[in-house]
């Protein structure tokens, strides 16, 4: 009996134990699944965790802590202010609005989160967009607002229309760049400038419009900006409903004019080809292109519609024919896109029609003022003192020195404002080191500062003979990006994500000793010693145009019949040597 009641008794207990086991388990299970469902948020993003307390030897976390913390004061006040959004009181929703955009960059991802939540009502998601425009407007180089827009353009949350709606009111496209590079060229003198622009104008292809004529040349020194391009990439837009509408650009000349440019422009008569030039110069050009798979689309939309065979048809497309040696058929060989530029409106016997060039990049010839500001002085060691009076800090500046086949150079990374005396340090450089010391040096610099290397490589290619071949003392150096923005503003509409502009300033014949050097040449061909007068003729000739100003002013102050002759005979010489160089590079 006993051990039947001891039986009992342990069975009894046996149940019991496992019956609380049992529970425990359950229980941890419960509390195990509860806490793991606690680590993702109301999102269902999984969030940050870390391990607090100790293990058991079989593996358990005896705790677990979530790592977020709690919203701050500042978030929460954020978030308020974007509830307020929505509120029927238009003071309340202005005042919200304003707080926001006063809290710039903090109030970013908290934005963003609210727009790119697909239970956002779309009104309110414009008035959050309008914020964003606002807060980006005060500081467009911000990268945090920038990185908050890309991912809303790259939300799979997000519908196109929603999307297209962000970018106009942004009033950018994120992922199209415009890369822009262009020489301002400083001269000797009027003459000089004169010549070398009538020469570089003449061989620039058939078909460029033209505000000023062949025959009519400035009156007072302008500085040429030479060849600036602009390259256009459509290919990485995000947004693919706002290329549609036509693209603005526009270029005004702060203290200048346009000269040549191609293609055609909206707020300007056609040239007819460059043959007959506008009545009035103006400061400012605008071009209004599509981008191929747009343009296409719009062709394709106005032969098929009845409403849009009502406006101005588009005519055939232009294309400039270029000799393929030439220097301007080696601009099309980058990976830019291509670009369908539309003309004004003109009205004849079919009809309103447009007109459209088709071209790789838009071109443009200018004048404005020269930034004149270095000089250089001839030290005892043979080197060069540069004189800096530049208002900017000069980047990347190679002093290039060919002497009687002598090659001499010097690097100068930076010289800051203020800097107004650097010692140049010439150094002798052999034919064979010539080339990776100049072109190469200097496309791994234009690549830094910005350009793709297939532009970098065509603008050395093209002002190679310019920058490295040149007789005597040539400066170079590239401006500050907000310099080039001062000499010559550009305007972008939709704002590209992207805006590269490389100046370079070209400084020919710095030699310090070039008048005495021409003075002496003027000389010896007044000279009554034949030889002597031959030399003097043959170096002045292949001077060119440096000579000019003072052939002029010698043949001008010279008294004898004879010898005022034979100057004069030598200033036609130089432009009749310079008209029949061959237009090509």
């Amino acid at each position: 009996m006993k051990q039947r009641n001891w039986y009992t008794a342990f069975l009894l207990s046996t149940l019991i134990s496992s019956v609380f086991f049992a529970t425990t388990c359950c229980t941890q299970g419960k509390q195990k699944v509860l806490h793991e469902s606690s680590l993702f948020n109301d999102n269902m993003v999984l969030k940050p965790i870390r391990v607090l307390g100790s293990s058991t030897p079989g593996g358990q976390v005896t705790s677990i802590q979530d790592e977020e913390k709690s919203p701050s004061d500042d978030q929460q006040k954020i978030r308020a202010l974007i509830k307020q959004l929505n509120h029927r009181d238009f003071k309340k929703r202005h005042e919200a609005s304003a707080q926001l955009v006063k809290r710039g960059a903090s109030t970013l991802g908290l934005l963003r989160d609210f727009i790119v939540n697909p239970k956002t009502e779309t009104e309110i998601r414009a008035r959050a967009i309008q914020v964003l425009q606002k807060i980006y407007t005060q500081n467009p180089q911000e990268l945090a607002a920038q990185k908050t827009i890309t991912q809303i353009l790259e939300s799979p949350t997000l519908s196109d229309r929603v999307k297209g709606h962000l970018a106009e009111t942004i009033g950018m496209l994120w992922g199209y760049e415009v890369h822009e590079w262009g020489v301002m060229s400083v001269m000797k003198g009027q003459k000089w400038a004169n010549a070398q622009m009538a020469h570089e104008w003449s061989t620039l292809p058939k078909g460029m419009y033209r505000a000023i004529p062949k025959w009519k040349l400035p009156s007072a020194y302008q500085g040429p900006v030479d060849k600036p391009v602009i390259y256009f990439y459509f290919d990485k837009i995000h947004n693919k409903t706002a290329i549609k509408k036509p693209f603005l650009c526009s270029i005004k000349f702060t203290k200048g004019h346009y000269a040549l440019w191609f293609p055609t422009t909206r707020n300007l008569c056609e040239m007819n080809h460059g043959r007959r030039p506008v009545k009035k110069i103006e400061d400012t050009m605008t071009w209004e292109f599509y981008g191929e798979k747009a343009y296409l689309s719009a062709r394709r939309q106005q032969a098929g519609n009845a409403f849009q065979r009502m406006l101005p048809s588009i005519k055939q497309t232009t294309k400039l024919k270029v000799d393929p040696s030439h220097w301007y058929a080696d601009l099309r060989q980058t990976k830019s896109s291509t670009l369908y530029a539309l003309g004004p409106v003109s009205f004849g016997k079919l009809g309103a029609t447009r007109r459209v060039d088709q071209e790789k990049f838009i071109y443009y010839d200018g004048l404005m003022q020269p930034l004149d500001y270095l000089s250089t002085q001839r030290l005892k060691n043979n080197n060069l003192l540069l004189i800096n009076n530049a208002p900017y800090t000069i980047y990347d500046l190679f002093a290039i020195e060919i002497n009687n086949g002598q090659l001499s150079l010097c690097v100068v990374d930076e010289i800051r404002k203020g800097q107004q005396k650097t010692e140049l340090k010439m150094q002798r450089i052999t034919k064979e080191n010539w080339q990776n010391k100049t072109s190469q040096n200097l496309v791994e610099r234009l690549v830094r500062a910005g350009l793709f290397k297939d532009e970098a490589t065509m603008l050395e290619k093209i002002w190679r003979p310019g920058f490295f071949q040149q007789q005597g003392v040539t400066l170079l150096y590239r401006l500050p990006q907000a310099e080039y923005d001062r000499a010559t503003k550009i305007s972008l509409h939709p704002k590209p994500s992207r805006l590269v502009r490389v100046g370079l300033i070209r400084q020919s014949h710095a030699e310090p000793e070039l008048g005495v050097v021409i003075k002496k040449m003027i000389d010896d061909l007044l000279a009554d010693d034949p030889a002597t007068s031959n030399k003097a003729s043959r170096k002045l000739i292949k001077y060119g145009v440096v000579c000019l100003d003072d052939l002029h002013v010698a043949s001008q102050n010279q008294t004898d019949v004879s010898r005022r002759r034979k100057l004069e005979k030598h200033i036609k010489m130089i432009r009749d040597s310079l008209a029949q160089m061959p237009n090509k590079k």
